[in-house]
């Protein structure tokens, strides 16, 4: 049943073949051709081996009494695992440095070659360089020096992170608009009074606001300048007890400039403290004659 199965099979592609032909002549069509195949590929290698455990060699005692140096090349068989699994010495040293290198490779290990991305067996050409360590000079007092070393001290700490000591929105007088893209500095007080050079810190955003970082329990100057008007200058004492504290130099919504009289003046200042949780507002007048005879009232 097989044999003829095939033979009409066979029987049938004759005819059908004829028949195409016979189409493809009378209407003047293409030859019908077998595919190519395309010839495969070259693997390649898209991960090279690297060392991930290496064995430190048994320097030989004669060589490494004598001060004596040496390469060994070999041929390394790595598996598809990294184990090494055959080592070949092709450009010997002698005088027992084969044998060392040879015992050393044996026992390193590597991360895995890639062919085609595929972890795989691969062959290396591996050279184990010896060199005779430099013996530390000794002391000559018999090493009583290295007693006497101290340890250093260690590194000072880092100093603390810098937090928000600062907020504030810029505005236009009158208008009351936000002005964005100001720029903000701040001059720094220390402990002992003395003011650092100006910094610029950043500047006011869409809505005018600004932020202040820095060292918590220092004086600040900020100054908050834009082009189309004159600076903003405000200073900020340190401590926990007072946030802000400002005071109007000419009229604005919240506070009054300052208002000549006769032989004083008269003047607005706005204070908010963190302990009281409280807004202070200070109308104080000020007499120039007379230093001690003024007049504060609070609000």
């Amino acid at each position: 049943m097989r044999a003829r199965f095939a033979f009409l099979v066979g029987a049938a592609v004759v005819i059908a073949v004829a028949s195409g032909s016979a189409r493809a002549q009378d209407l003047g069509g293409p030859q019908w051709r077998p595919p190519v195949e395309q010839p495969k590929a070259a693997p390649k290698l898209t991960k090279p081996p690297t060392i991930k455990q290496a064995v430190e060699p048994l320097y030989p005692a004669g060589a490494m009494d004598a001060r004596v140096s040496a390469d060994v090349t070999m041929q390394v068989d790595i598996g598809a695992d990294g184990k090494v699994t055959k080592v070949v010495v092709t450009k010997p040293a002698g005088q027992g440095f084969d044998e060392a290198a040879h015992d050393a490779v044996m026992q390193y290990l590597f991360t895995p070659a890639e062919i085609d991305d595929k972890p795989s067996a691969i062959r290396i050409e591996y050279t184990l360089h010896f060199v005779p360590k430099q013996a530390p000079p000794e002391a000559p007092d018999g090493g009583a020096a290295d007693a006497a070393v101290e340890e250093a001290p260690p590194p000072p700490p880092p100093p603390p992170p810098d937090v928000i000591v600062a907020v504030g929105r810029l505005r236009e007088k009158g208008t009351r608009d936000p002005l964005p893209g100001a720029e903000v500095a701040v001059v720094v007080r220390t402990a002992e009074g003395v003011e650092k050079p100006a910094m610029v810190v950043g500047g006011t955003d869409a809505d005018g606001r600004f932020e202040v970082k820095g060292q918590p329990g220092l004086g600040l100057r900020v100054i908050v300048t834009e082009p189309r008007h004159e600076p903003c200058i405000r200073d900020l004492a340190p401590g926990e007890q007072i946030i802000f504290a400002a005071a109007g130099v000419t009229d604005g919504a919240l506070l009054r400039g300052v208002r000549f009289f006769g032989d004083g003046c008269r003047t607005h200042t706005l204070a908010m403290t963190f302990a009281s949780r409280q807004v202070r507002f200070v109308d104080t007048v000020h007499m120039f004659r007379e230093p001690g005879n003024r007049g504060v009232r609070l609000y």
